[in-house]
Parts: structure tokens; C-alpha cells; sequence
């Protein structure tokens, strides 16, 4: 697995993973709901990994984790107040142990392959014969003669780039695609200091061409006793992946299967002349029924070059102070930054039909060229405080927990384009014309919480367990900000 969204699939009942569409890593659309859905909104549950919220799920090496918890009920999702109404997923990372260093590598290559091809009519000359049976069947005339489907059905064999008799999907999907996953971790520690160091490496070149998806991670879990009643430590998390920018045309089907692409395209079509470099269309002239629909020339509208990258720094300092027998004092701070940035130049390739002459132009690029970008970031800080006391008298034990918590987000994206390259081979802004739209806009909000737990015990045979907390939220108004759950 490189995906611990799809790892949970079937793990705990009530737990609910879907998959929409086939996008390939990076553009997934997941979706996880526990007990079904709730809410007209978002019904996806809290996450949360080491103490810390506003990480997803899918930014997570599955090999960093060493347990998952899925609260489902509201008793054990009281905690957390009203962003736990959907069940909370509690993923705890690899620590660090005391013992000798050791080097665990683990690593797998797997090929991904298309579950089922369609079965097209790829005989261009059958092609012919079965749309002219159709118009006649309908009492209209044939669309092609009969000279043109013998010329095919003679000549096909001996030039395939003039006669060709295409199956699109040879040339849309790589078949097989190698998937490379690869990871490294270092674990050992000492009565003072524990660590626990990974670097992870995944490569899926996506089985449609022009949707690769590479990814590099990092994790450090630290942890320093510095007295017996003091520790400190410190959880460091990064990752950069890049897509290829095709990937948003090309993977979730979009024109270079649907649309204009390969279902309105016909096997009499060379897609691609790697002799001329050059993009083909409708090689029979009597075949005007279609748009030269050139499903390999949608894939390379975005220049290859640019490659969306997308980034994550996560560093949470904690401590513990234990200033008497039974009293833990916890506290720490989180900072989560996320950015994309995305850059997409389009250039539109001429369409050509190829003959024993030399190739001749059918039809000119026709999109408008241009070059755009789209900037990302969103900001994440946290920082919470809990004391902890447990005693124990006679048959009775209990639990006693206080806290508060506050957090930030900000959520910011520019976006700006310019159209009309002046020559396709170049990638500044200032080879485009002209002016196109700049936006830019941000959101921010904060919530500041308090939060208490009381438990109960009396001789293993009856529990208590009291929860209650106060979220206030910047998102209402001041008179309506605090709510108690």
C-alpha cells in the first residue's frame, strides 16, 4: 500500500472507504465515513496523528505507522467536541526504543496493468464497411467507396503511418506501469535519548501516459528524557510529490478519453509519426464525419516540462512535566505548512495527413496558447496544554484530565495567466501577449477549546466516564461563538 486512505478499507465495521474514478496518486478522490453519512456537508472524520489535527490521511507513509484507532461512538469521541460528530481516526507513528540502532529497509515493484481493454473494430477497411452498411440500412447513401476500402484493405500492411489501422488504447496507456515503493528507518535509542528515523520513496508512473506521480517523505520521532520527571521531544514530517500537470486532463478521463478524445477518434488515424515528429489526423479524406479527434495530441497540450509540486513541513515540540506521583503535565506546539504550486503552458499542435509525398497540414492549432499558475498555501499552527492525575484508593481508581488547546488556519492562493506565446518552445511569462485574469484571495480561522474527562473505576465492575467540552469558534459571531458538548 502507498495510500493508508486505502489501506483502512475493511479494517473496522462501520468504517466505510470509496474510491471515485481511477486518478492516479495525487489526484484521488477518496472519501472515508464511519457509521454512514451524517450530515448534508463534509460526514469525513476527524484525523488525528501524534496529538495533531490537519494532516490528511493520504500524506502519511503507511510503513511510519504503528497503530490506528477508530472512535466511533460519542462517548469516545466526546473528547474531541464537535468536529468528532463524524467518528475520529487516531494514527499513532513509530517511536523510537531503547536498544541498539536498527536498520529496517523494506521495498516492493509492482505493475499495474488495464483490467479490461475495449474491444474496437480496429480494421479501418471493416471500419468502412460496417458504417456503410449502417447508412444504407437506413436509406442513406454509403460515406465511402469502394475503391478507398480495397486500397486499405491492400496497402494497410505495408505502410501504417498512410493506412494505419489504430487501436487508440496502444498508444494512451502504458502498459505495464511499474510502481516503485521504497523505505528506510533507523530505530534505536538509550535510557535518555529514543529515535525513530524514515525516509520513504514512491514512483507510480500512472497507467495513462503523461500522469506520473512521484513522492519523497521524511519523518524524525525524537524523544529526550532529560530527569526522570522532564522529557522532551520532538516530531519532524515532510514530503514533496510531483505530478505531472497533464495528470488534471489526462487521468481523470477529461478530453483525452471523453469529449473530444478518444471515443470520437477512428482506427483510419495515425496518432503520431516519431519519423516527423508530428501529429496525425483523419487519413481518409472520405471520412468527415468525426473532428479529427487526436486523443494523444490532448494528452500533450501541457508542455512536460512543468511538473505540479506540492509540499508539507509539519514540526511539533512537546515536553512532560511530572512534578508529583500521579500528576502528568503535557504540553506542545504544532506547525503545519502545506504548498502547491502548479504551472501549465499550453501549446496547441498543428494535425496532419501523411502520404508518400511528405506530410500535409489538415488542420492548425487551434487553442489559444498560454502560460498559467496557480499558487497554494495554507498555514496550520497549534498548541495545547493538559494535566493528567490518577489515583488509586483501595478498590477504586480513576483518571482526572483538564486541558486546553487553541488553533490557527490560513488558507491563501494566487492565480494569474497570459495567452498568446510568442513561440511554443518558451516558458516565461513574458513570452505570452497578453494580459489574462490575477486573482488572489485568503481565509483564516481560529478556535480556541477547553476540555475536561473524569473516569471511574470500582473493582473492575463499575465505570464511569464524564466528558465535556468548549469549542469557540471564529467562524460565528461573537455572541454566538462558544458552544458545549
Amino acid at each position: 500500500m502507498t495510500n493508508v486512505t486505502n489501506a483502512l478499507a475493511g479494517l473496522a465495521a462501520g468504517l466505510s472507504v470509496t474510491n471515485s474514478g481511477g486518478n492516479p496518486p495525487g489526484y484521488e478522490s477518496q472519501s472515508i465515513v464511519v457509521r454512514g453519512q451524517g450530515t448534508l456537508n463534509d460526514a469525513s472524520p476527524l484525523v488525528v496523528v501524534d496529538g495533531m489535527t490537519g494532516i490528511a490521511l493520504s500524506d502519511i507513509n503507511p510503513q511510519d505507522i504503528q497503530n490506528i484507532s477508530v472512535l466511533k461512538d460519542a462517548a469516545s469521541a466526546a473528547i474531541y467536541g464537535s468536529r468528532a460528530a463524524n467518528g475520529v481516526i487516531l494514527v499513532t507513528t513509530r517511536q523510537g526504543a531503547e536498544r541498539s540502532p536498527r536498520v529496517t529497509y523494506s521495498g516492493n515493484v509492482s505493475f499495474e496493468t488495464v483490467a479490461k481493454r475495449l474491444n474496437l473494430v480496429t480494421d479501418y477497411a471493416e471500419f468502412m464497411e460496417i458504417q456503410n452498411a449502417g447508412l444504407i440500412n437506413n436509406g442513406q447513401a454509403p460515406r465511402f467507396s469502394q475503391g478507398k476500402i480495397d486500397e486499405w484493405r491492400a496497402d494497410a500492411g505495408q505502410n501504417l503511418t498512410i493506412y494505419p489501422n489504430t487501436d487508440w488504447q496502444d498508444h494512451i496507456y502504458r502498459n505495464p506501469s511499474v510502481v516503485q515503493n521504497h523505505n528506510l528507518a533507523v530505530t534505536g535509542g538509550s535510557k535518555v535519548v529514543k529515535y525513530n528515523i524514515s525516509f520513504g520513496y514512491v514512483n507510480n508512473p500512472g497507467m495513462i501516459y503523461h500522469t506520473d506521480y512521484e513522492r519523497y517523505q521524511l519523518r524524525t520521532n525524537l524523544d529526550v528524557c532529560i530527569k526522570p520527571w522532564l522529557s522532551v521531544g520532538t516530531n519532524l514530517f515532510g514530503y514533496m510529490d510531483t505530478n505531472n500537470p497533464s495528470a488534471e486532463n489526462a487521468a481523470a478521463g477529461g478530453d483525452v478519453i471523453f469529449g473530444y478524445g478518444a471515443f470520437n477518434t477512428v482506427p483510419g488515424m495515425t496518432l503520431y509519426d516519431p519519423s516527423t515528429g508530428l501529429y496525425g489526423g483523419i487519413q481518409n479524406p472520405e471520412d468527415d464525419n468525426v473532428s479529427n479527434a487526436n486523443p494523444y495530441r490532448r494528452q500533450w497540450f501541457y508542455k512536460d516540462k512543468f511538473p505540479v509540486r506540492t509540499m508539507r513541513e509539519v514540526v511539533k515540540l512537546h515536553a512532560a512535566l511530572m512534578p508529583v506521583k500521579g500528576l502528568t503535565i503535557k504540553g506542545s506546539f504544532s506547525y503545519n505548512f502545506w504548498e502547491r504550486n502548479i504551472e501549465h503552458q499550453l501549446t496547441d499542435r498543428d494535425l496532419y495527413r501523411f502520404t508518400f509525398d511528405g506530410p500535409v497540414l489538415i488542420r492548425e492549432g487551434v487553442v489559444r496558447t498560454y502560460i498559467r499558475r496557480y499558487n497554494y498555501r495554507n498555514t496550520f499552527r497549534s498548541s495545547e496544554l493538559t494535566a493528567d492525575y490518577r489515583l488509586n484508593i483501595g478498590k477504586l481508581e480513576g483518571s482526572v484530565l483538564a486541558g486546553m488547546s487553541q488553533e490557527y488556519n490560513k488558507y491563501d492562493t494566487d492565480y494569474f495567466i497570459k495567452y498568446d506565446l510568442i513561440d511554443p518552445s518558451l516558458d516565461a511569462v513574458d513570452a505570452a501577449m497578453t494580459n489574462g485574469s490575477i486573482t488572489g484571495n485568503y481565509n483564516e480561522w481560529a478556535m480556541r477549546s477547553y476540555f475536561g474527562r473524569i473516569n471511574l473505576n470500582w473493582d473492575d465492575r463499575y465505570l464511569l466516564e464524564a466528558n465535556i467540552r468548549a469549542d469557540g469558534s471564529s467562524r460565528f459571531a461573537p455572541s454566538r461563538r462558544w458552544g458545549y458538548f
